[in-house]
């Protein structure tokens, strides 16, 4: 750790790394770390002891926990904004691995025939240096640069927003596994409409789905050279089957719709939307599986006009 520090110090090495204080407990070298354990007796948190040299930096991201800053020596520059604009942001889909992150790097010049939704947004800029914290509530976005060599200490605790994926996973989903593909997509798009109309009554539910498509996943599709099956899917069905295949799913929709209403019922709309493109994605994933989820939004929500 020592040599680590001394080449981050001369500016051998560029770094920006986390490490777990519970880790470093376990190995002993810095013995005064104990006083950060957190309490098992109030709700978790997670602390992480962060080292970075000049020029390091954090991507544009947010995080759902509450989150406290601590700049221990050195100095930290952060640009921040809050939940309202991330629609001037190209964020990752909740399913991909770079979640939580925007799709473009902010400190070069955004394409707009690849990121058309992308514009400049409202910021918050300054600088945390020694012995200085920073808070920052969930869903706040904030891009992170070392601006002098130095530690800080990283702090998120347990946030009201961080239970809606969790409660969402567990409502069931009102189709059955047993049905054809295209009865399951012609099924997903009636509950889907019936939850953005409940959660979002001012917004047309095309304008919503185009948000989210336009948004997340049409930079990620445009430049790639994608199969034609993968790119189609078919989500209307035949007239004899529509009314019993409504009739069933009613019924189980009346079930379940109080229930996740209960659950994204946030005064933020921005976090709110969020959460309701991540818990759409989740349950195609879940009912057709990741290859269709693209085609099923492209074909089944997205209004070509």
């Amino acid at each position: 750790m020592k040599e680590l520090w001394d080449a981050i110090r001369r500016g051998v090495e560029t770094v920006y790394l986390s490490i777990n204080v519970n880790i470093l407990r376990e190995l002993n070298p810095l013995p005064n770390l104990k006083s950060l354990q957190p309490d098992p007796s109030l709700p978790p948190v997670h602390v992480l002891l962060w080292v970075g040299s000049v020029n390091s930096s954090a991507p544009l991201h947010y995080d759902k926990s509450e989150n406290f800053h601590l700049q221990i020596n050195g100095a930290k520059r952060f640009i921040l904004a809050p939940p309202s604009e991330f629609d001037r942001i190209h964020l990752y889909p909740a399913t991909h691995p770079q979640r939580l992150q925007t799709q473009y790097d902010t400190r070069r010049p955004v394409d707009s025939t690849i990121f058309p939704r992308f514009k400049p947004i409202r910021v918050i800029e300054g600088l945390l240096g020694p012995g200085e914290i920073l808070y920052l509530p969930p869903f706040w976005f904030h891009h992170v640069f070392t601006e002098e060599p130095g530690v800080g200490i990283n702090v998120w605790s347990q946030a009201p927003e961080m239970l809606i994926e969790e409660s969402f996973k567990k409502v069931p989903v009102p189709v059955s596994r047993a049905w054809d593909k295209t009865i399951i997509g012609f099924s997903l798009k009636r509950m889907f409409l019936s939850l953005a109309n409940e959660l979002f009554p001012e917004i047309d539910p095309s304008f919503l789905f185009n948000e989210m498509i336009e948004l997340q996943f049409f930079p990620l599709f445009r430049k790639l050279s994608i199969p034609a099956e993968f790119q189609e899917f078919q989500c209307s069905i035949p007239d004899s089957f529509v009314q019993t295949i409504t009739q069933q799913q009613d019924r189980e929709l009346e079930k379940v719709l109080p229930e996740l209403i209960r659950i994204f019922s946030l005064p933020d709309e921005a976090i709110r939307k969020l959460e309701f493109f991540a818990y759409v994605e989740y349950v195609v994933v879940l009912c057709l599986g990741e290859n269709l989820l693209f085609p099923f939004l492209n074909n089944c929500l997205y209004y070509h006009y």
